[in-house]
């Protein structure tokens, strides 16, 4: 069985959807279904089992991801011992990412790093900034990608802005403010807003609507992003997003997307340790395309930190 079958397992495995590990694969999805059952064809057995929500592995999935993930890890271990004899870079760059934001910040950098460096390969693990914090700091991961810089980091993370992420309002379909394609201080002064109960994330989108003048009647704090569309219908309201989020709601019969009145951003971020501990950290952000930077902060304030 190919090693890189394999790679494509763990993938499926860690993100539990064939369409989300084939835009981090960067492969065609029906290209990767494939693989995936001519493997399971292969053993005789089901790896996954298959629903509306995604997928979940079996037990027999189970038991031939930790097989396969020794064999990746080992295959990985003597590869880069050959190759480090005849001077070639060779490892391994861990990743932590937001759930949304991959096909617009993080995968053009992941193209252009993988063309110059085909030997250091790189892994992601999906978690929320906290986590993303934490596992940067203990060394668990290499590099995260995130939307603030509001971390007790206790001063060992560096950030680097990639970009400026603009803002939008999520408003129940049919009313003034979605009729209209904008929404004003005036609306928010009438409305509730909804956000997420992930303090870090709504401190940030909060200071930054209010700072603008967009401030609330109330606000309404839920637990997940999925729960948001219904709160905003059933109370009238609107809910904050960064653009990299709006396809989750463009499919939505019940809301709309609308823009601020006046324009405004959210800074989006890679974050290292200062004191680096993976030497090819400065070679991924060296990847950053110089022209999409430039394009990404102009005009709208992005400093590093």
């Amino acid at each position: 069985m190919q090693i890189e079958y394999m790679r494509e397992f763990l993938a499926v495995a860690d993100e539990g959807s064939v369409s989300a590990a084939a835009s981090k694969l960067h492969i065609a999805q029906p290209v990767l279904s494939k693989h995936i059952r001519a493997m399971e064809e292969a053993l005789h057995v089901q790896l996954f089992l298959r629903s509306p929500k995604g997928l979940t592995m079996t037990p027999r999935g189970k038991q031939a991801y930790h097989t396969f993930r020794e064999i990746v890890g080992k295959y990985d271990e003597i590869l880069c011992l050959f190759q480090s004899e005849n001077n070639v870079l060779c490892g391994q760059l861990r990743m932590g990412i937001l759930t949304m934001g991959f096909d617009s910040y993080i995968a053009p950098v992941a193209e252009r790093f993988n063309q110059r460096y085909p030997n250091i390969a790189l892994s992601y693990a999906t978690e929320n900034p906290l986590a993303i914090i934490e596992g940067v700091i203990d060394g668990s991961l290499d590099i995260g990608f995130l939307g603030q810089t509001r971390f007790d980091d206790r001063g060992q993370i560096a950030y680097r802005c990639i970009g400026q992420d603009e803002l939008h309002a999520v408003v129940p379909k049919g009313g003034a403010i979605a009729e209209r394609g904008y929404i004003t201080p005036a609306d928010a002064a009438e409305a509730t807003l909804v956000c997420l109960k992930t303090k870090e994330t709504t401190d940030v989108l909060n200071d930054l609507v209010v700072s603008a003048g967009f401030r609330p009647r109330r606000i309404v704090e839920v637990d997940e992003v999925e729960v948001a569309s219904s709160s905003v219908v059933s109370l009238n309201g609107f809910f904050v997003i960064p653009d990299f989020m709006c396809s989750v709601f463009k499919a939505s019969r019940n809301v709309d997307i609308v823009e601020f009145d006046t324009p405004l951003y959210l800074p989006v971020y890679f974050a290292y340790r200062k004191t680096v501990r993976n030497q090819f950290v400065s070679l991924f952000l060296d990847s950053i395309p110089f022209d999409e930077e430039q394009r990404r902060l102009d005009g709208a304030g992005c400093a590093d930190e």
